[in-house]
């Protein structure tokens, strides 16, 4: 008796559309495989790309276990999106299993748009790197815009993926690995891939990338407008001492692309603590930057980032060995600059105060506060007459919400009811160790706001709510596609 797996047609396969049809759909799957022999497997006959790639969106935001040949069978006639860098880290897959997924990738890649290659069982395998590795950049992934690698071994892969990607966009290298003298070695030809120097826009590069192959990047890829890097202020002193110390030279006219290319950066990330007058030579070199993500520490002065005049994403990680002082360093910059900012998040903060940052920030979009040790909120017995109008709709305009205090910290229900309650256009939660929160504290939030419009649900590391209550919370997001919400805690 064939079993349903293989009567999926275009005609019903409509059904897979929900997330309930895509997870009774991967689990008979998983049930008729087991029942195959070694060289035999179900076919997915009759499902075009777009169910494919629900299919396996599903099983790698799931975290589900699934065998090579499912992830083979879904690559087969191509997908638009894979990330084969989570799939690996859910399934532990043989050399030989991910040769086989790789030459799949390199046989079907003409429509991947997205594409995520990683996992540290085999990135650095010889044997996979020159093999199918290898060939994935050997054609032409035409269609390719984004690019994530945890390592690229040399400058000449750099430079075959470069030039097999004409469109690509978005190049992220994750772990440390090419070095300056593989960019010196690969210069001069890096500057004929006309193609990928027009269209790149966002450059994401390890620490490996020192200052000098930092600057050689920016002045070749002149259209860069976001930036992730280490070595940040190291390149600020290259660039400075190369215009003014030898002035008129091939060195210093690649720092002056390179200062160019930075004046038009709207986005920048940097993952290492600077000294006290750095943010000043970055506002004054990189005035358009609309997002900053930085590593602060003590005696960094902060406050020249108020003179970014279309700053509307901020992320500050306080270092927690020398920290910043949040009310003399940070507030001071909210105060001055919260009410156009859309996002903000904080990190390694001993303290956040969720009523000033309402108030400092009334039009965030995005909020995010992680490894604090206290989180303070406005009473919530607080006569309304003394609330001013921040505080009577606080949080209204948030779509995304993040909160992860340090370890053995809680978040108090009342926080997560000060935070949520107003905010009817939000669309992704992310609590963790909300201890104390009951059904009781749902229902009540429930009837203020009815998260209509809610997408995903994280609920972690700790909370009493039971499964009815967590359905009545998400009973009328029509939208939603993730829910991971552990298991409640017992009474003790």
């Amino acid at each position: 008796m064939m079993s349903s797996i293989n009567k999926i047609t275009p005609l019903n396969a409509m059904n897979l559309l929900q997330t309930k049809a895509i997870a009774e759909f991967v689990a008979k799957y998983r049930r008729q495989e087991s029942r195959q022999h070694n060289n035999r497997w179900p076919q997915l006959t009759g499902l075009n790309i777009h169910l494919r790639q629900l299919i396996i969106d599903y099983i790698t935001n799931e975290k589900i276990n699934v065998s090579p040949k499912l992830i083979q069978s879904l690559i087969v006639d191509g997908l638009q999106r894979l990330d084969l860098w989570s799939l690996c880290e859910t399934n532990t897959l043989t050399t030989t299993e991910i040769m086989a997924i790789l030459e799949t990738i390199a046989q079907n890649s003409k429509c991947l748009q997205w594409l995520s290659l990683g996992g540290n069982e085999w990135i650095l395998n010889n044997k996979v790197i020159k093999g199918p590795l290898k060939r994935i950049f050997e054609g032409k992934l035409q269609q390719l815009v984004t690019l994530r690698m945890q390592s690229i071994a040399s400058g000449e892969d750099l430079l075959a993926v470069l030039k097999s990607c004409p469109r690509l966009k978005r190049l992220e290298i994750r772990m440390p690995s090419i070095t300056c003298r593989d960019i010196d070695r690969i210069e001069s030809r890096l500057k004929t891939s006309t193609d990928v120097i027009s269209n790149l826009k966002e450059l994401l590069l390890p620490s490996s990338f020192k200052c000098r192959s930092l600057m050689k990047m920016l002045a070749i890829f002149s259209n860069i407008e976001t930036l992730k890097c280490v070595s940040f202020e190291q390149l600020l002193d290259l660039i400075d001492l190369s215009v003014t110390i030898s002035p008129n030279t091939s060195y210093s006219e690649m720092a002056s692309l390179a200062k160019k290319t930075l004046s038009s950066l709207t986005s920048l990330t940097v993952t290492q603590a600077m000294s006290y007058d750095s943010i000043e030579r970055l506002v004054t070199m990189c005035p358009k930057i609309q997002r900053l993500s930085l590593e602060v520490q003590d005696g960094m002065l902060l406050w020249p980032i108020t003179r970014l005049v279309d700053l509307k994403h901020l992320e500050l990680r306080n270092t927690p060995s020398v920290p910043i002082d949040l009310s003399n360093q940070v507030l001071p910059i909210l105060e001055a600059k919260g009410k156009q900012l859309e996002a903000l998040s904080l990190e390694y903060f001993d303290v956040i105060d969720l009523g000033v940052c309402t108030k400092m920030c009334s039009n965030l979009q995005r909020f995010s506060a992680q490894w604090f040790t206290t989180l303070a909120y406005p009473r919530p017995d607080m006569p309304s007459s003394l609330r001013d109008k921040a505080l009577k709709e606080p949080f209204s305009g948030l779509t995304h919400v993040r909160l992860r205090p340090s370890s053995q910290r809680n978040i108090p229900s009342n926080a997560c009811a000060f935070l949520l309650a107003a905010a009817k256009r939000v669309t992704h939660i992310e609590l963790y160790c909300c201890f104390d929160l009951s059904d009781g504290d749902v229902q009540v939030l429930f009837s203020k706001n009815p998260m209509t419009h809610l997408r995903s649900l994280i609920l972690r590391h700790g909370h009493k709510v039971t499964k009815e209550a967590l359905n009545l919370l998400v009973s009328r997001a029509d939208g939603l596609a993730f829910v991971d919400c552990g298991i409640p805690l017992k009474d003790e």
